[in-house]
């Protein structure tokens, strides 16, 4: 939360004055596909991406009469490493014996997304695009592939009953 709510808004907050001074400009915050749908043991950054995401879609009101336009980039699953290094340190603290979840279940889940990311050249490209555009979409997820991906993950949670899984977090 710190780090992708709380500083996110502090460091934007001296550029959104000059913006509302300035009666232009537009703030794009990046977010990530982790905050439109959920991943198995990601749960505190599903958590914060999902506040960033209500911050923005809120802020790009309240913003709208001062000719300041809001909007996201949701990059999907790429590999800069971060990813890399969040299953790796959950090893220096998770015992099996303190947790319901094993380290086989987390190395596994691990493994499926570690194997499976982008080179993030297309994603830079697609950034440099975007920023430099007077007028895109609010929300901008890349690969385009999860575009829909995202969209059927959410509207699912409106069909699916307590006891179910989505079909989606199967292995």
């Amino acid at each position: 939360m710190e780090t992708n709510v709380f500083s996110t808004l502090e460091f934007s907050q001296p550029f959104i004055k000059k913006m509302v001074e300035n009666k232009k400009g537009k703030v794009v915050f990046i977010s990530s596909i982790s905050g439109l749908e959920t991943a198995s043991f990601l749960g505190p950054y599903n958590a914060s991406k999902h506040a960033l995401e209500a911050i923005i879609q809120t802020t790009r009101y309240e913003l709208h009469e001062f000719g300041v336009k809001v909007a996201s980039i949701n990059p999907g699953p790429f590999d800069t490493g971060f990813k890399d290094r969040a299953y790796e340190c959950y090893k220096l603290w998770h015992k099996d014996e303190d947790y319901f979840t094993s380290q086989k279940t987390i190395d596994e889940a691990g493994k499926m997304l570690l194997d499976n990311q982008f080179h993030p050249q297309p994603m830079i490209d697609v950034m440099i695009d975007l920023i430099s555009k007077d007028v895109h979409p609010l929300r901008n997820i890349f690969p385009p592939e999860m575009i829909e991906k995202c969209k059927d993950y959410q509207n699912r949670q409106y069909e699916l009953n307590c006891d179910e899984k989505d079909p989606s977090k199967e292995k």
